[in-house]
């Protein structure tokens, strides 16, 4: 064995006064952490009880919130779904689609350039494929293809190309459409 390491040096630097002091200091702050830490886990549980339960009441205010629009949807399909059934139903001939798209072009202040309409092949309820060739602002063009709604017929929007005119927010685009109508039609 080293002379440096015997027993004896050991002994010795146990005692020296520095060693002691510090090894009273590392007591100390044990101690002290020891405090600490007991005095904190409780916090700590409470805090993250607090948190578990604010979590539950933001999914509890959620499962409400989804309840209350399915409620809001519910109700609303009550009075869509006989409004779709009459326009599904509703005898309505291709005149009377031409009348409807113009009148909500003017209604929105687009011009119709071009207009095509032709039968649909195939289907149990006809139906016209409709094919406009539409210009005007982009807000007038959004406004007409929402709109197309509130026509007597049902009508579907299958494809839509927008184009920039020269015009400062001006727009052309051509709009295929699909129209159901009732058996009397």
């Amino acid at each position: 064995m080293s002379a440096r390491f015997a027993p004896s040096r050991i002994g010795y630097t146990l005692g020296h006064p520095h060693v002691k002091e510090g090894a009273v200091a590392c007591l100390v702050g044990a101690a002290a952490l020891a405090a600490a830490a007991l005095a904190w886990w409780p916090a700590h549980r409470a805090d993250t009880a607090l948190a578990d339960r604010l979590v539950a009441e933001r999914h509890a205010l959620v499962e409400a919130r989804q309840a209350g629009e399915l409620v809001r949807l519910y109700a609303r399909s009550l009075h869509d779904v006989p409004q779709l059934e009459r326009k599904l139903t509703a005898a309505v001939d291709q005149t009377q689609i031409v009348d409807g798209l113009g009148r909500l072009a003017r209604t929105y202040g687009i011009r119709i350039v071009n207009q095509s309409y032709s039968e649909r092949r195939g289907q149990a309820n006809g139906g016209l494929v409709v094919e406009l060739a539409v210009e005007g602002p982009y807000g007038s063009v959004r406004n007409f293809i929402h709109g197309l709604s509130t026509l007597p017929v049902w009508i579907e929007l299958h494809e839509a190309q927008l184009d920039r005119s020269g015009d400062a927010g001006g727009v052309k685009g051509r709009l295929r459409m699909v129209s159901f109508r009732g058996r009397g039609a």
